[in-house]
């Protein structure tokens, strides 16, 4: 009987954790919404995609993402404070993923929207972001930014010299982005794998190019 009522026991308590767990569980996918903390990136986030319309160049325009985020947080308190958070980037994924690609054309509106994406695309390339981010959650963002790119290198979308600005930063910062090796690991179909081949080519070029040239 004694051993009856502590199997019965285990089990209730397996029972209860597991309920526990499942809740955290739903409490983690939910957390993006409805909290003050919340609520105030979400205004950050907002701000800063304002300034990006409205005051800076591109991306291109300045030698490499890693430059161009530099520039934004020394001229903007509100990109400023936006990066100095450590839980952004599940509320900043959640916009990019329900984001359009601006049309192929030149307008100030398809300017605009692609101002925007490109900085929620260099934000989410920091180390930061892919820390803050679950693994399920990293591997639907490099997919979407796959494709993404994909159809801005074939003219699909809003014409520029780079295809990503996400994939530039971490190129740029090789090793040192917590991205690099943490993509290394996702699976991918056929077509994005040949993506990241070529992606890695690329890095490896770079890093070959800043160590010639005595670049840290």
């Amino acid at each position: 009987m004694i051993k009856k009522k502590i199997r019965v026991g285990l089990f209730l308590c397996v029972c209860a954790a597991a309920l526990l767990l499942s809740g955290c569980t739903d409490s983690k996918s939910s957390s993006r919404t409805g909290s003050k903390n919340n609520e105030e990136v979400q205004k950050l986030i907002e701000d800063s995609l304002e300034y990006i319309r409205e005051n800076t160049e591109t991306v291109d325009m300045w030698e490499e993402a890693e430059f161009a985020f530099e520039m934004w947080t020394g001229h903007s308190d509100a990109v400023k404070s936006l990066s100095d958070r450590d839980d952004y980037a599940g509320i900043m994924m959640d916009m990019y993923m329900s984001s359009e690609l601006p049309p192929h054309e030149v307008t100030d509106a398809a300017f605009k929207t692609f101002k925007e994406q490109e900085l929620m695309e260099v934000f989410l390339s920091q180390s930061s972001a892919c820390r803050q981010l679950s693994k399920d959650d990293r591997q639907k963002l490099v997919k979407r930014m796959i494709a993404n790119a994909v159809a801005r290198k074939n003219k699909e979308a809003y014409v520029v010299f780079y295809s990503s600005a996400f994939f530039k930063n971490i190129e740029w910062q090789g090793p040192d982005n917590e991205w690099y090796d943490a993509m290394r690991s996702m699976k991918f179909d056929r077509s994005e794998d040949r993506f990241m081949a070529e992606f890695y080519a690329e890095c490896d070029g770079v890093q070959r190019m800043k160590e010639f040239n005595g670049i840290e």
